[in-house]
């Protein structure tokens, strides 16, 4: 049995895929599966994922059926394949990779380390944010120290491609609706207040920034996340209020980072040149 199963779902993401092997198969950590799970790509990535992995029995590609028509609504939502991923795990420890962001060569092996040092249920890391591999990164970002309702208030904290968890805390899936991690989340912590949780420092995971985001519609993102807190169980009044503190902060955020850029740790090295040394070791961003 593999120690880590990685979960990744792809749709029409061909031009990512090569760089997408390349990051699992750098790992020191070698002892994991890949399940790569096509949710109905029309470009030829599923059959090029097969030719770049063709030897290595650590990969699997599955291949999501329709939803029919009972399931419209929700064919095209990330929870399906995440959902479809979490049901062929064969590990002990789950993480979560999307196809177009990269980890750090030593993710899996420190990462591994510090959650069974902590004996944790759950495990998140420091991550970066970037657009092209050979730029500077755009901003560096540490999960807070505790996963807490303040924490998870007014903010989702914790992307998916940092987490390291047990998948039996994970038994009914993401919540098929958009912003699907941030509510399992809010949805964790309030069924499981004595969750041990615990937060690497160091920069072990980029997500990429462009153009096809979810995140880079902030009206829509908006509207979802007032439904997000509404299935939470929230009243109206509450989600309106919860949601205007969540776009504050949002906006905070982001003139932070943009004042910061200049002066950020990594300095002006591009993200495969962080990739190439040990990692980054940041301050945690508190409770």
């Amino acid at each position: 049995m593999p120690r880590v199963s990685i979960i990744t779902p792809f749709r029409n993401a061909a031009r990512f895929l090569p760089g997408y092997v390349d990051t699992l198969r750098g790992q020191s950590w070698r002892d994991w599966e890949c399940l790569a799970i096509d949710d109905g790509s029309s470009d030829g990535g599923a059959d090029l994922l097969e030719r770049c992995i063709a030897g290595d029995g650590r990969f699997q590609v599955l291949r999501l059926p329709p939803a029919g028509a009972e399931g419209q609504a929700i064919e095209r939502l990330p929870a399906r394949p995440r959902n479809h991923g979490l049901a062929h795990v064969g590990s002990p420890l789950v993480a979560f990779l999307d196809i177009d962001d990269l980890w750090h060569p030593r993710k899996l092996e420190h990462q591994l380390a510090f959650h069974a040092a902590g004996r944790l249920d759950l495990s998140v890391t420091a991550y970066g944010r970037f657009r092209c591999a050979s730029e500077p990164l755009l901003a560096m970002r540490c999960p807070p120290a505790q996963l807490s309702a303040p924490s998870l208030a007014y903010r989702n904290p914790i992307p998916l491609l940092t987490v390291l968890v047990r998948p039996e805390l994970l038994v009914g899936g993401f919540p098929t609706v958009p912003h699907e991690d941030y509510l399992l989340w809010l949805n964790l912590q309030q069924r499981e207040p004595q969750l041990r949780f615990g937060t690497l420092p160091e920069l072990l995971a980029f997500y990429r920034l462009h153009d096809a985001n979810q995140s880079r519609q902030p009206l829509q993102v908006a509207r979802w996340t007032y439904a997000l807190y509404r299935r939470h169980g929230l009243g109206r009044a509450s989600a309106l209020s919860r949601l205007g503190h969540w776009g504050l902060g949002h906006l905070q955020q982001e003139w932070r980072e943009r004042r910061q850029r200049s002066a950020l740790p990594s300095g002006r090295q591009g993200v495969e040149a962080l990739l190439a040394v040990e990692p980054q070791r940041l301050v945690s961003a508190g409770p």
